[in-house]
C-alpha cells in the first residue's frame, strides 16, 4: 500500500469529528443532569400515636337517703338515720303534728331536715314528708308521722326507746294495718294481708274488756314485728293497750282493734254490727 493511499484513509472530514464529538457531549450532559437531580421524596409517614386517647366516664350523681334501714330479730326492719341512729314515733301525735316540745323535745329529738333532702330508701312503702314546729324548724315524717331520736341511745343500732311510756316506738318501713272497702261500709282498717278488723263499743280508751270466751270469737290484733307504722289515709294514730296476758293489743284513737273468728278470708266483714256492739272501724 504506497503513501497516498495511506493517507486518505488517516484524513476523515471535519463536519464527521464534530458531529460525534456533539453526539458524546450530549450524552455525558445527560448522565449529568441525572445525577445530579434530587432524588423524588418519599412520602411522609405519620408517627405511630403512642398515648391512648383519655375515655371521659359519664359523671353519675349519688343521692344519699335520708333514712336507711336496720334491724333486729325482735324488732324486725325499722327506720335509722344515714348513721344508723334509731328513729322514733310518738303514738300521742297526730298525723302532720308533733306534740313533743320542751323538755320532751330534750329527751326525744326531733329528726329535722337537712340537706339531704327527703330521698326514700328502697325497701320503704310509706313516704316521707315534714311538719313545721313550733321553732320553725321543719322535721320529717313517716307516713304523717313525726320522727325522733331517743337520748338514751348511746350508739347506731341501740333501740332503748322501745315502748318507753307506751307510746314510743321504732318505725318499720311497712305499715301494721292497711285499707279495705265494701259496699255499704266505705273505708275500713285491715290488717296488711286485708283480714278485717273491728272495735267493741264497750272497751274504754286505752283499755280492752273483752276476754276468755270473747277473745276467742274475737281475737286481739297483737303487735308484732310490724310495729305501729301508720297507713297513709289513717286520719288518727295507732298505740297498743297491754292485756291481763302481758301481750300488746294494738288501738286505734285508742280504741282496741280485734278479728273476728267468722269471717274467713281477706275482705269478709260478718263482724260488722254483731250485737249492736262490733263495728269495722273507719280511717
Amino acid at each position: 500500500m504506497n503513501t497516498r493511499t495511506m493517507n486518505h484513509r488517516n484524513e476523515q472530514p471535519n463536519g464527521i469529528r464534530s458531529h460525534g464529538r456533539l453526539i458524546l457531549l450530549f450524552a455525558v450532559g445527560i448522565l449529568l443532569l441525572a445525577a445530579c437531580s434530587p432524588a423524588t421524596p418519599a412520602p411522609a409517614i405519620a408517627p405511630a400515636v403512642t398515648q391512648e386517647e383519655e375515655i371521659v366516664e359519664p359523671t353519675v350523681a349519688v343521692v344519699e337517703s335520708t333514712v336507711m334501714l336496720s334491724s333486729t330479730d325482735e324488732l324486725g326492719q325499722f327506720l335509722v338515720d344515714t348513721e344508723g341512729r334509731t328513729l322514733y314515733l310518738f303514738t300521742v301525735d297526730q298525723p302532720g303534728t308533733s306534740n313533743c316540745s320542751g323538755g320532751c323535745a330534750e329527751t326525744w329529738p326531733p329528726f329535722l331536715l337537712g340537706e339531704a333532702g327527703l330521698t326514700p330508701v328502697n325497701g320503704m312503702s310509706g313516704t316521707l314528708g315534714t311538719t313545721l314546729r313550733a321553732d320553725d324548724t321543719r322535721q320529717i315524717t313517716y307516713n304523717g308521722m313525726p320522727l325522733y331520736y331517743f337520748a338514751n341511745d348511746a350508739e347506731a343500732g341501740d333501740t332503748n326507746g322501745q315502748f318507753v311510756a307506751e307510746k314510743w316506738f321504732v318505725v318499720n318501713p311497712g305499715p301494721v294495718a292497711a285499707l279495705g272497702e265494701a259496699e255499704g261500709l266505705g273505708s275500713f282498717l285491715t290488717d296488711t294481708e286485708g283480714r278485717t278488723l273491728y272495735l267493741f263499743t264497750v272497751d274504754e280508751p286505752g283499755t280492752s274488756n273483752c276476754s276468755g270466751g270473747c277473745a276467742e270469737t274475737w281475737p286481739p290484733f297483737l303487735l308484732g314485728e310490724a310495729g305501729l307504722t301508720p297507713v297513709n289515709g289513717m286520719s288518727g294514730t295507732l298505740g297498743t293497750t297491754l292485756r291481763t296476758d302481758d301481750t300488746r293489743q294494738i288501738t286505734y284513737k285508742e280504741t282496741p282493734l280485734y278479728y273476728f273468728a267468722g269471717d274467713s278470708e281477706p275482705g269478709d266483714t260478718n263482724g260488722e254490727g254483731v250485737g249492736d256492739v262490733w263495728f269495722v272501724v273507719e280511717p
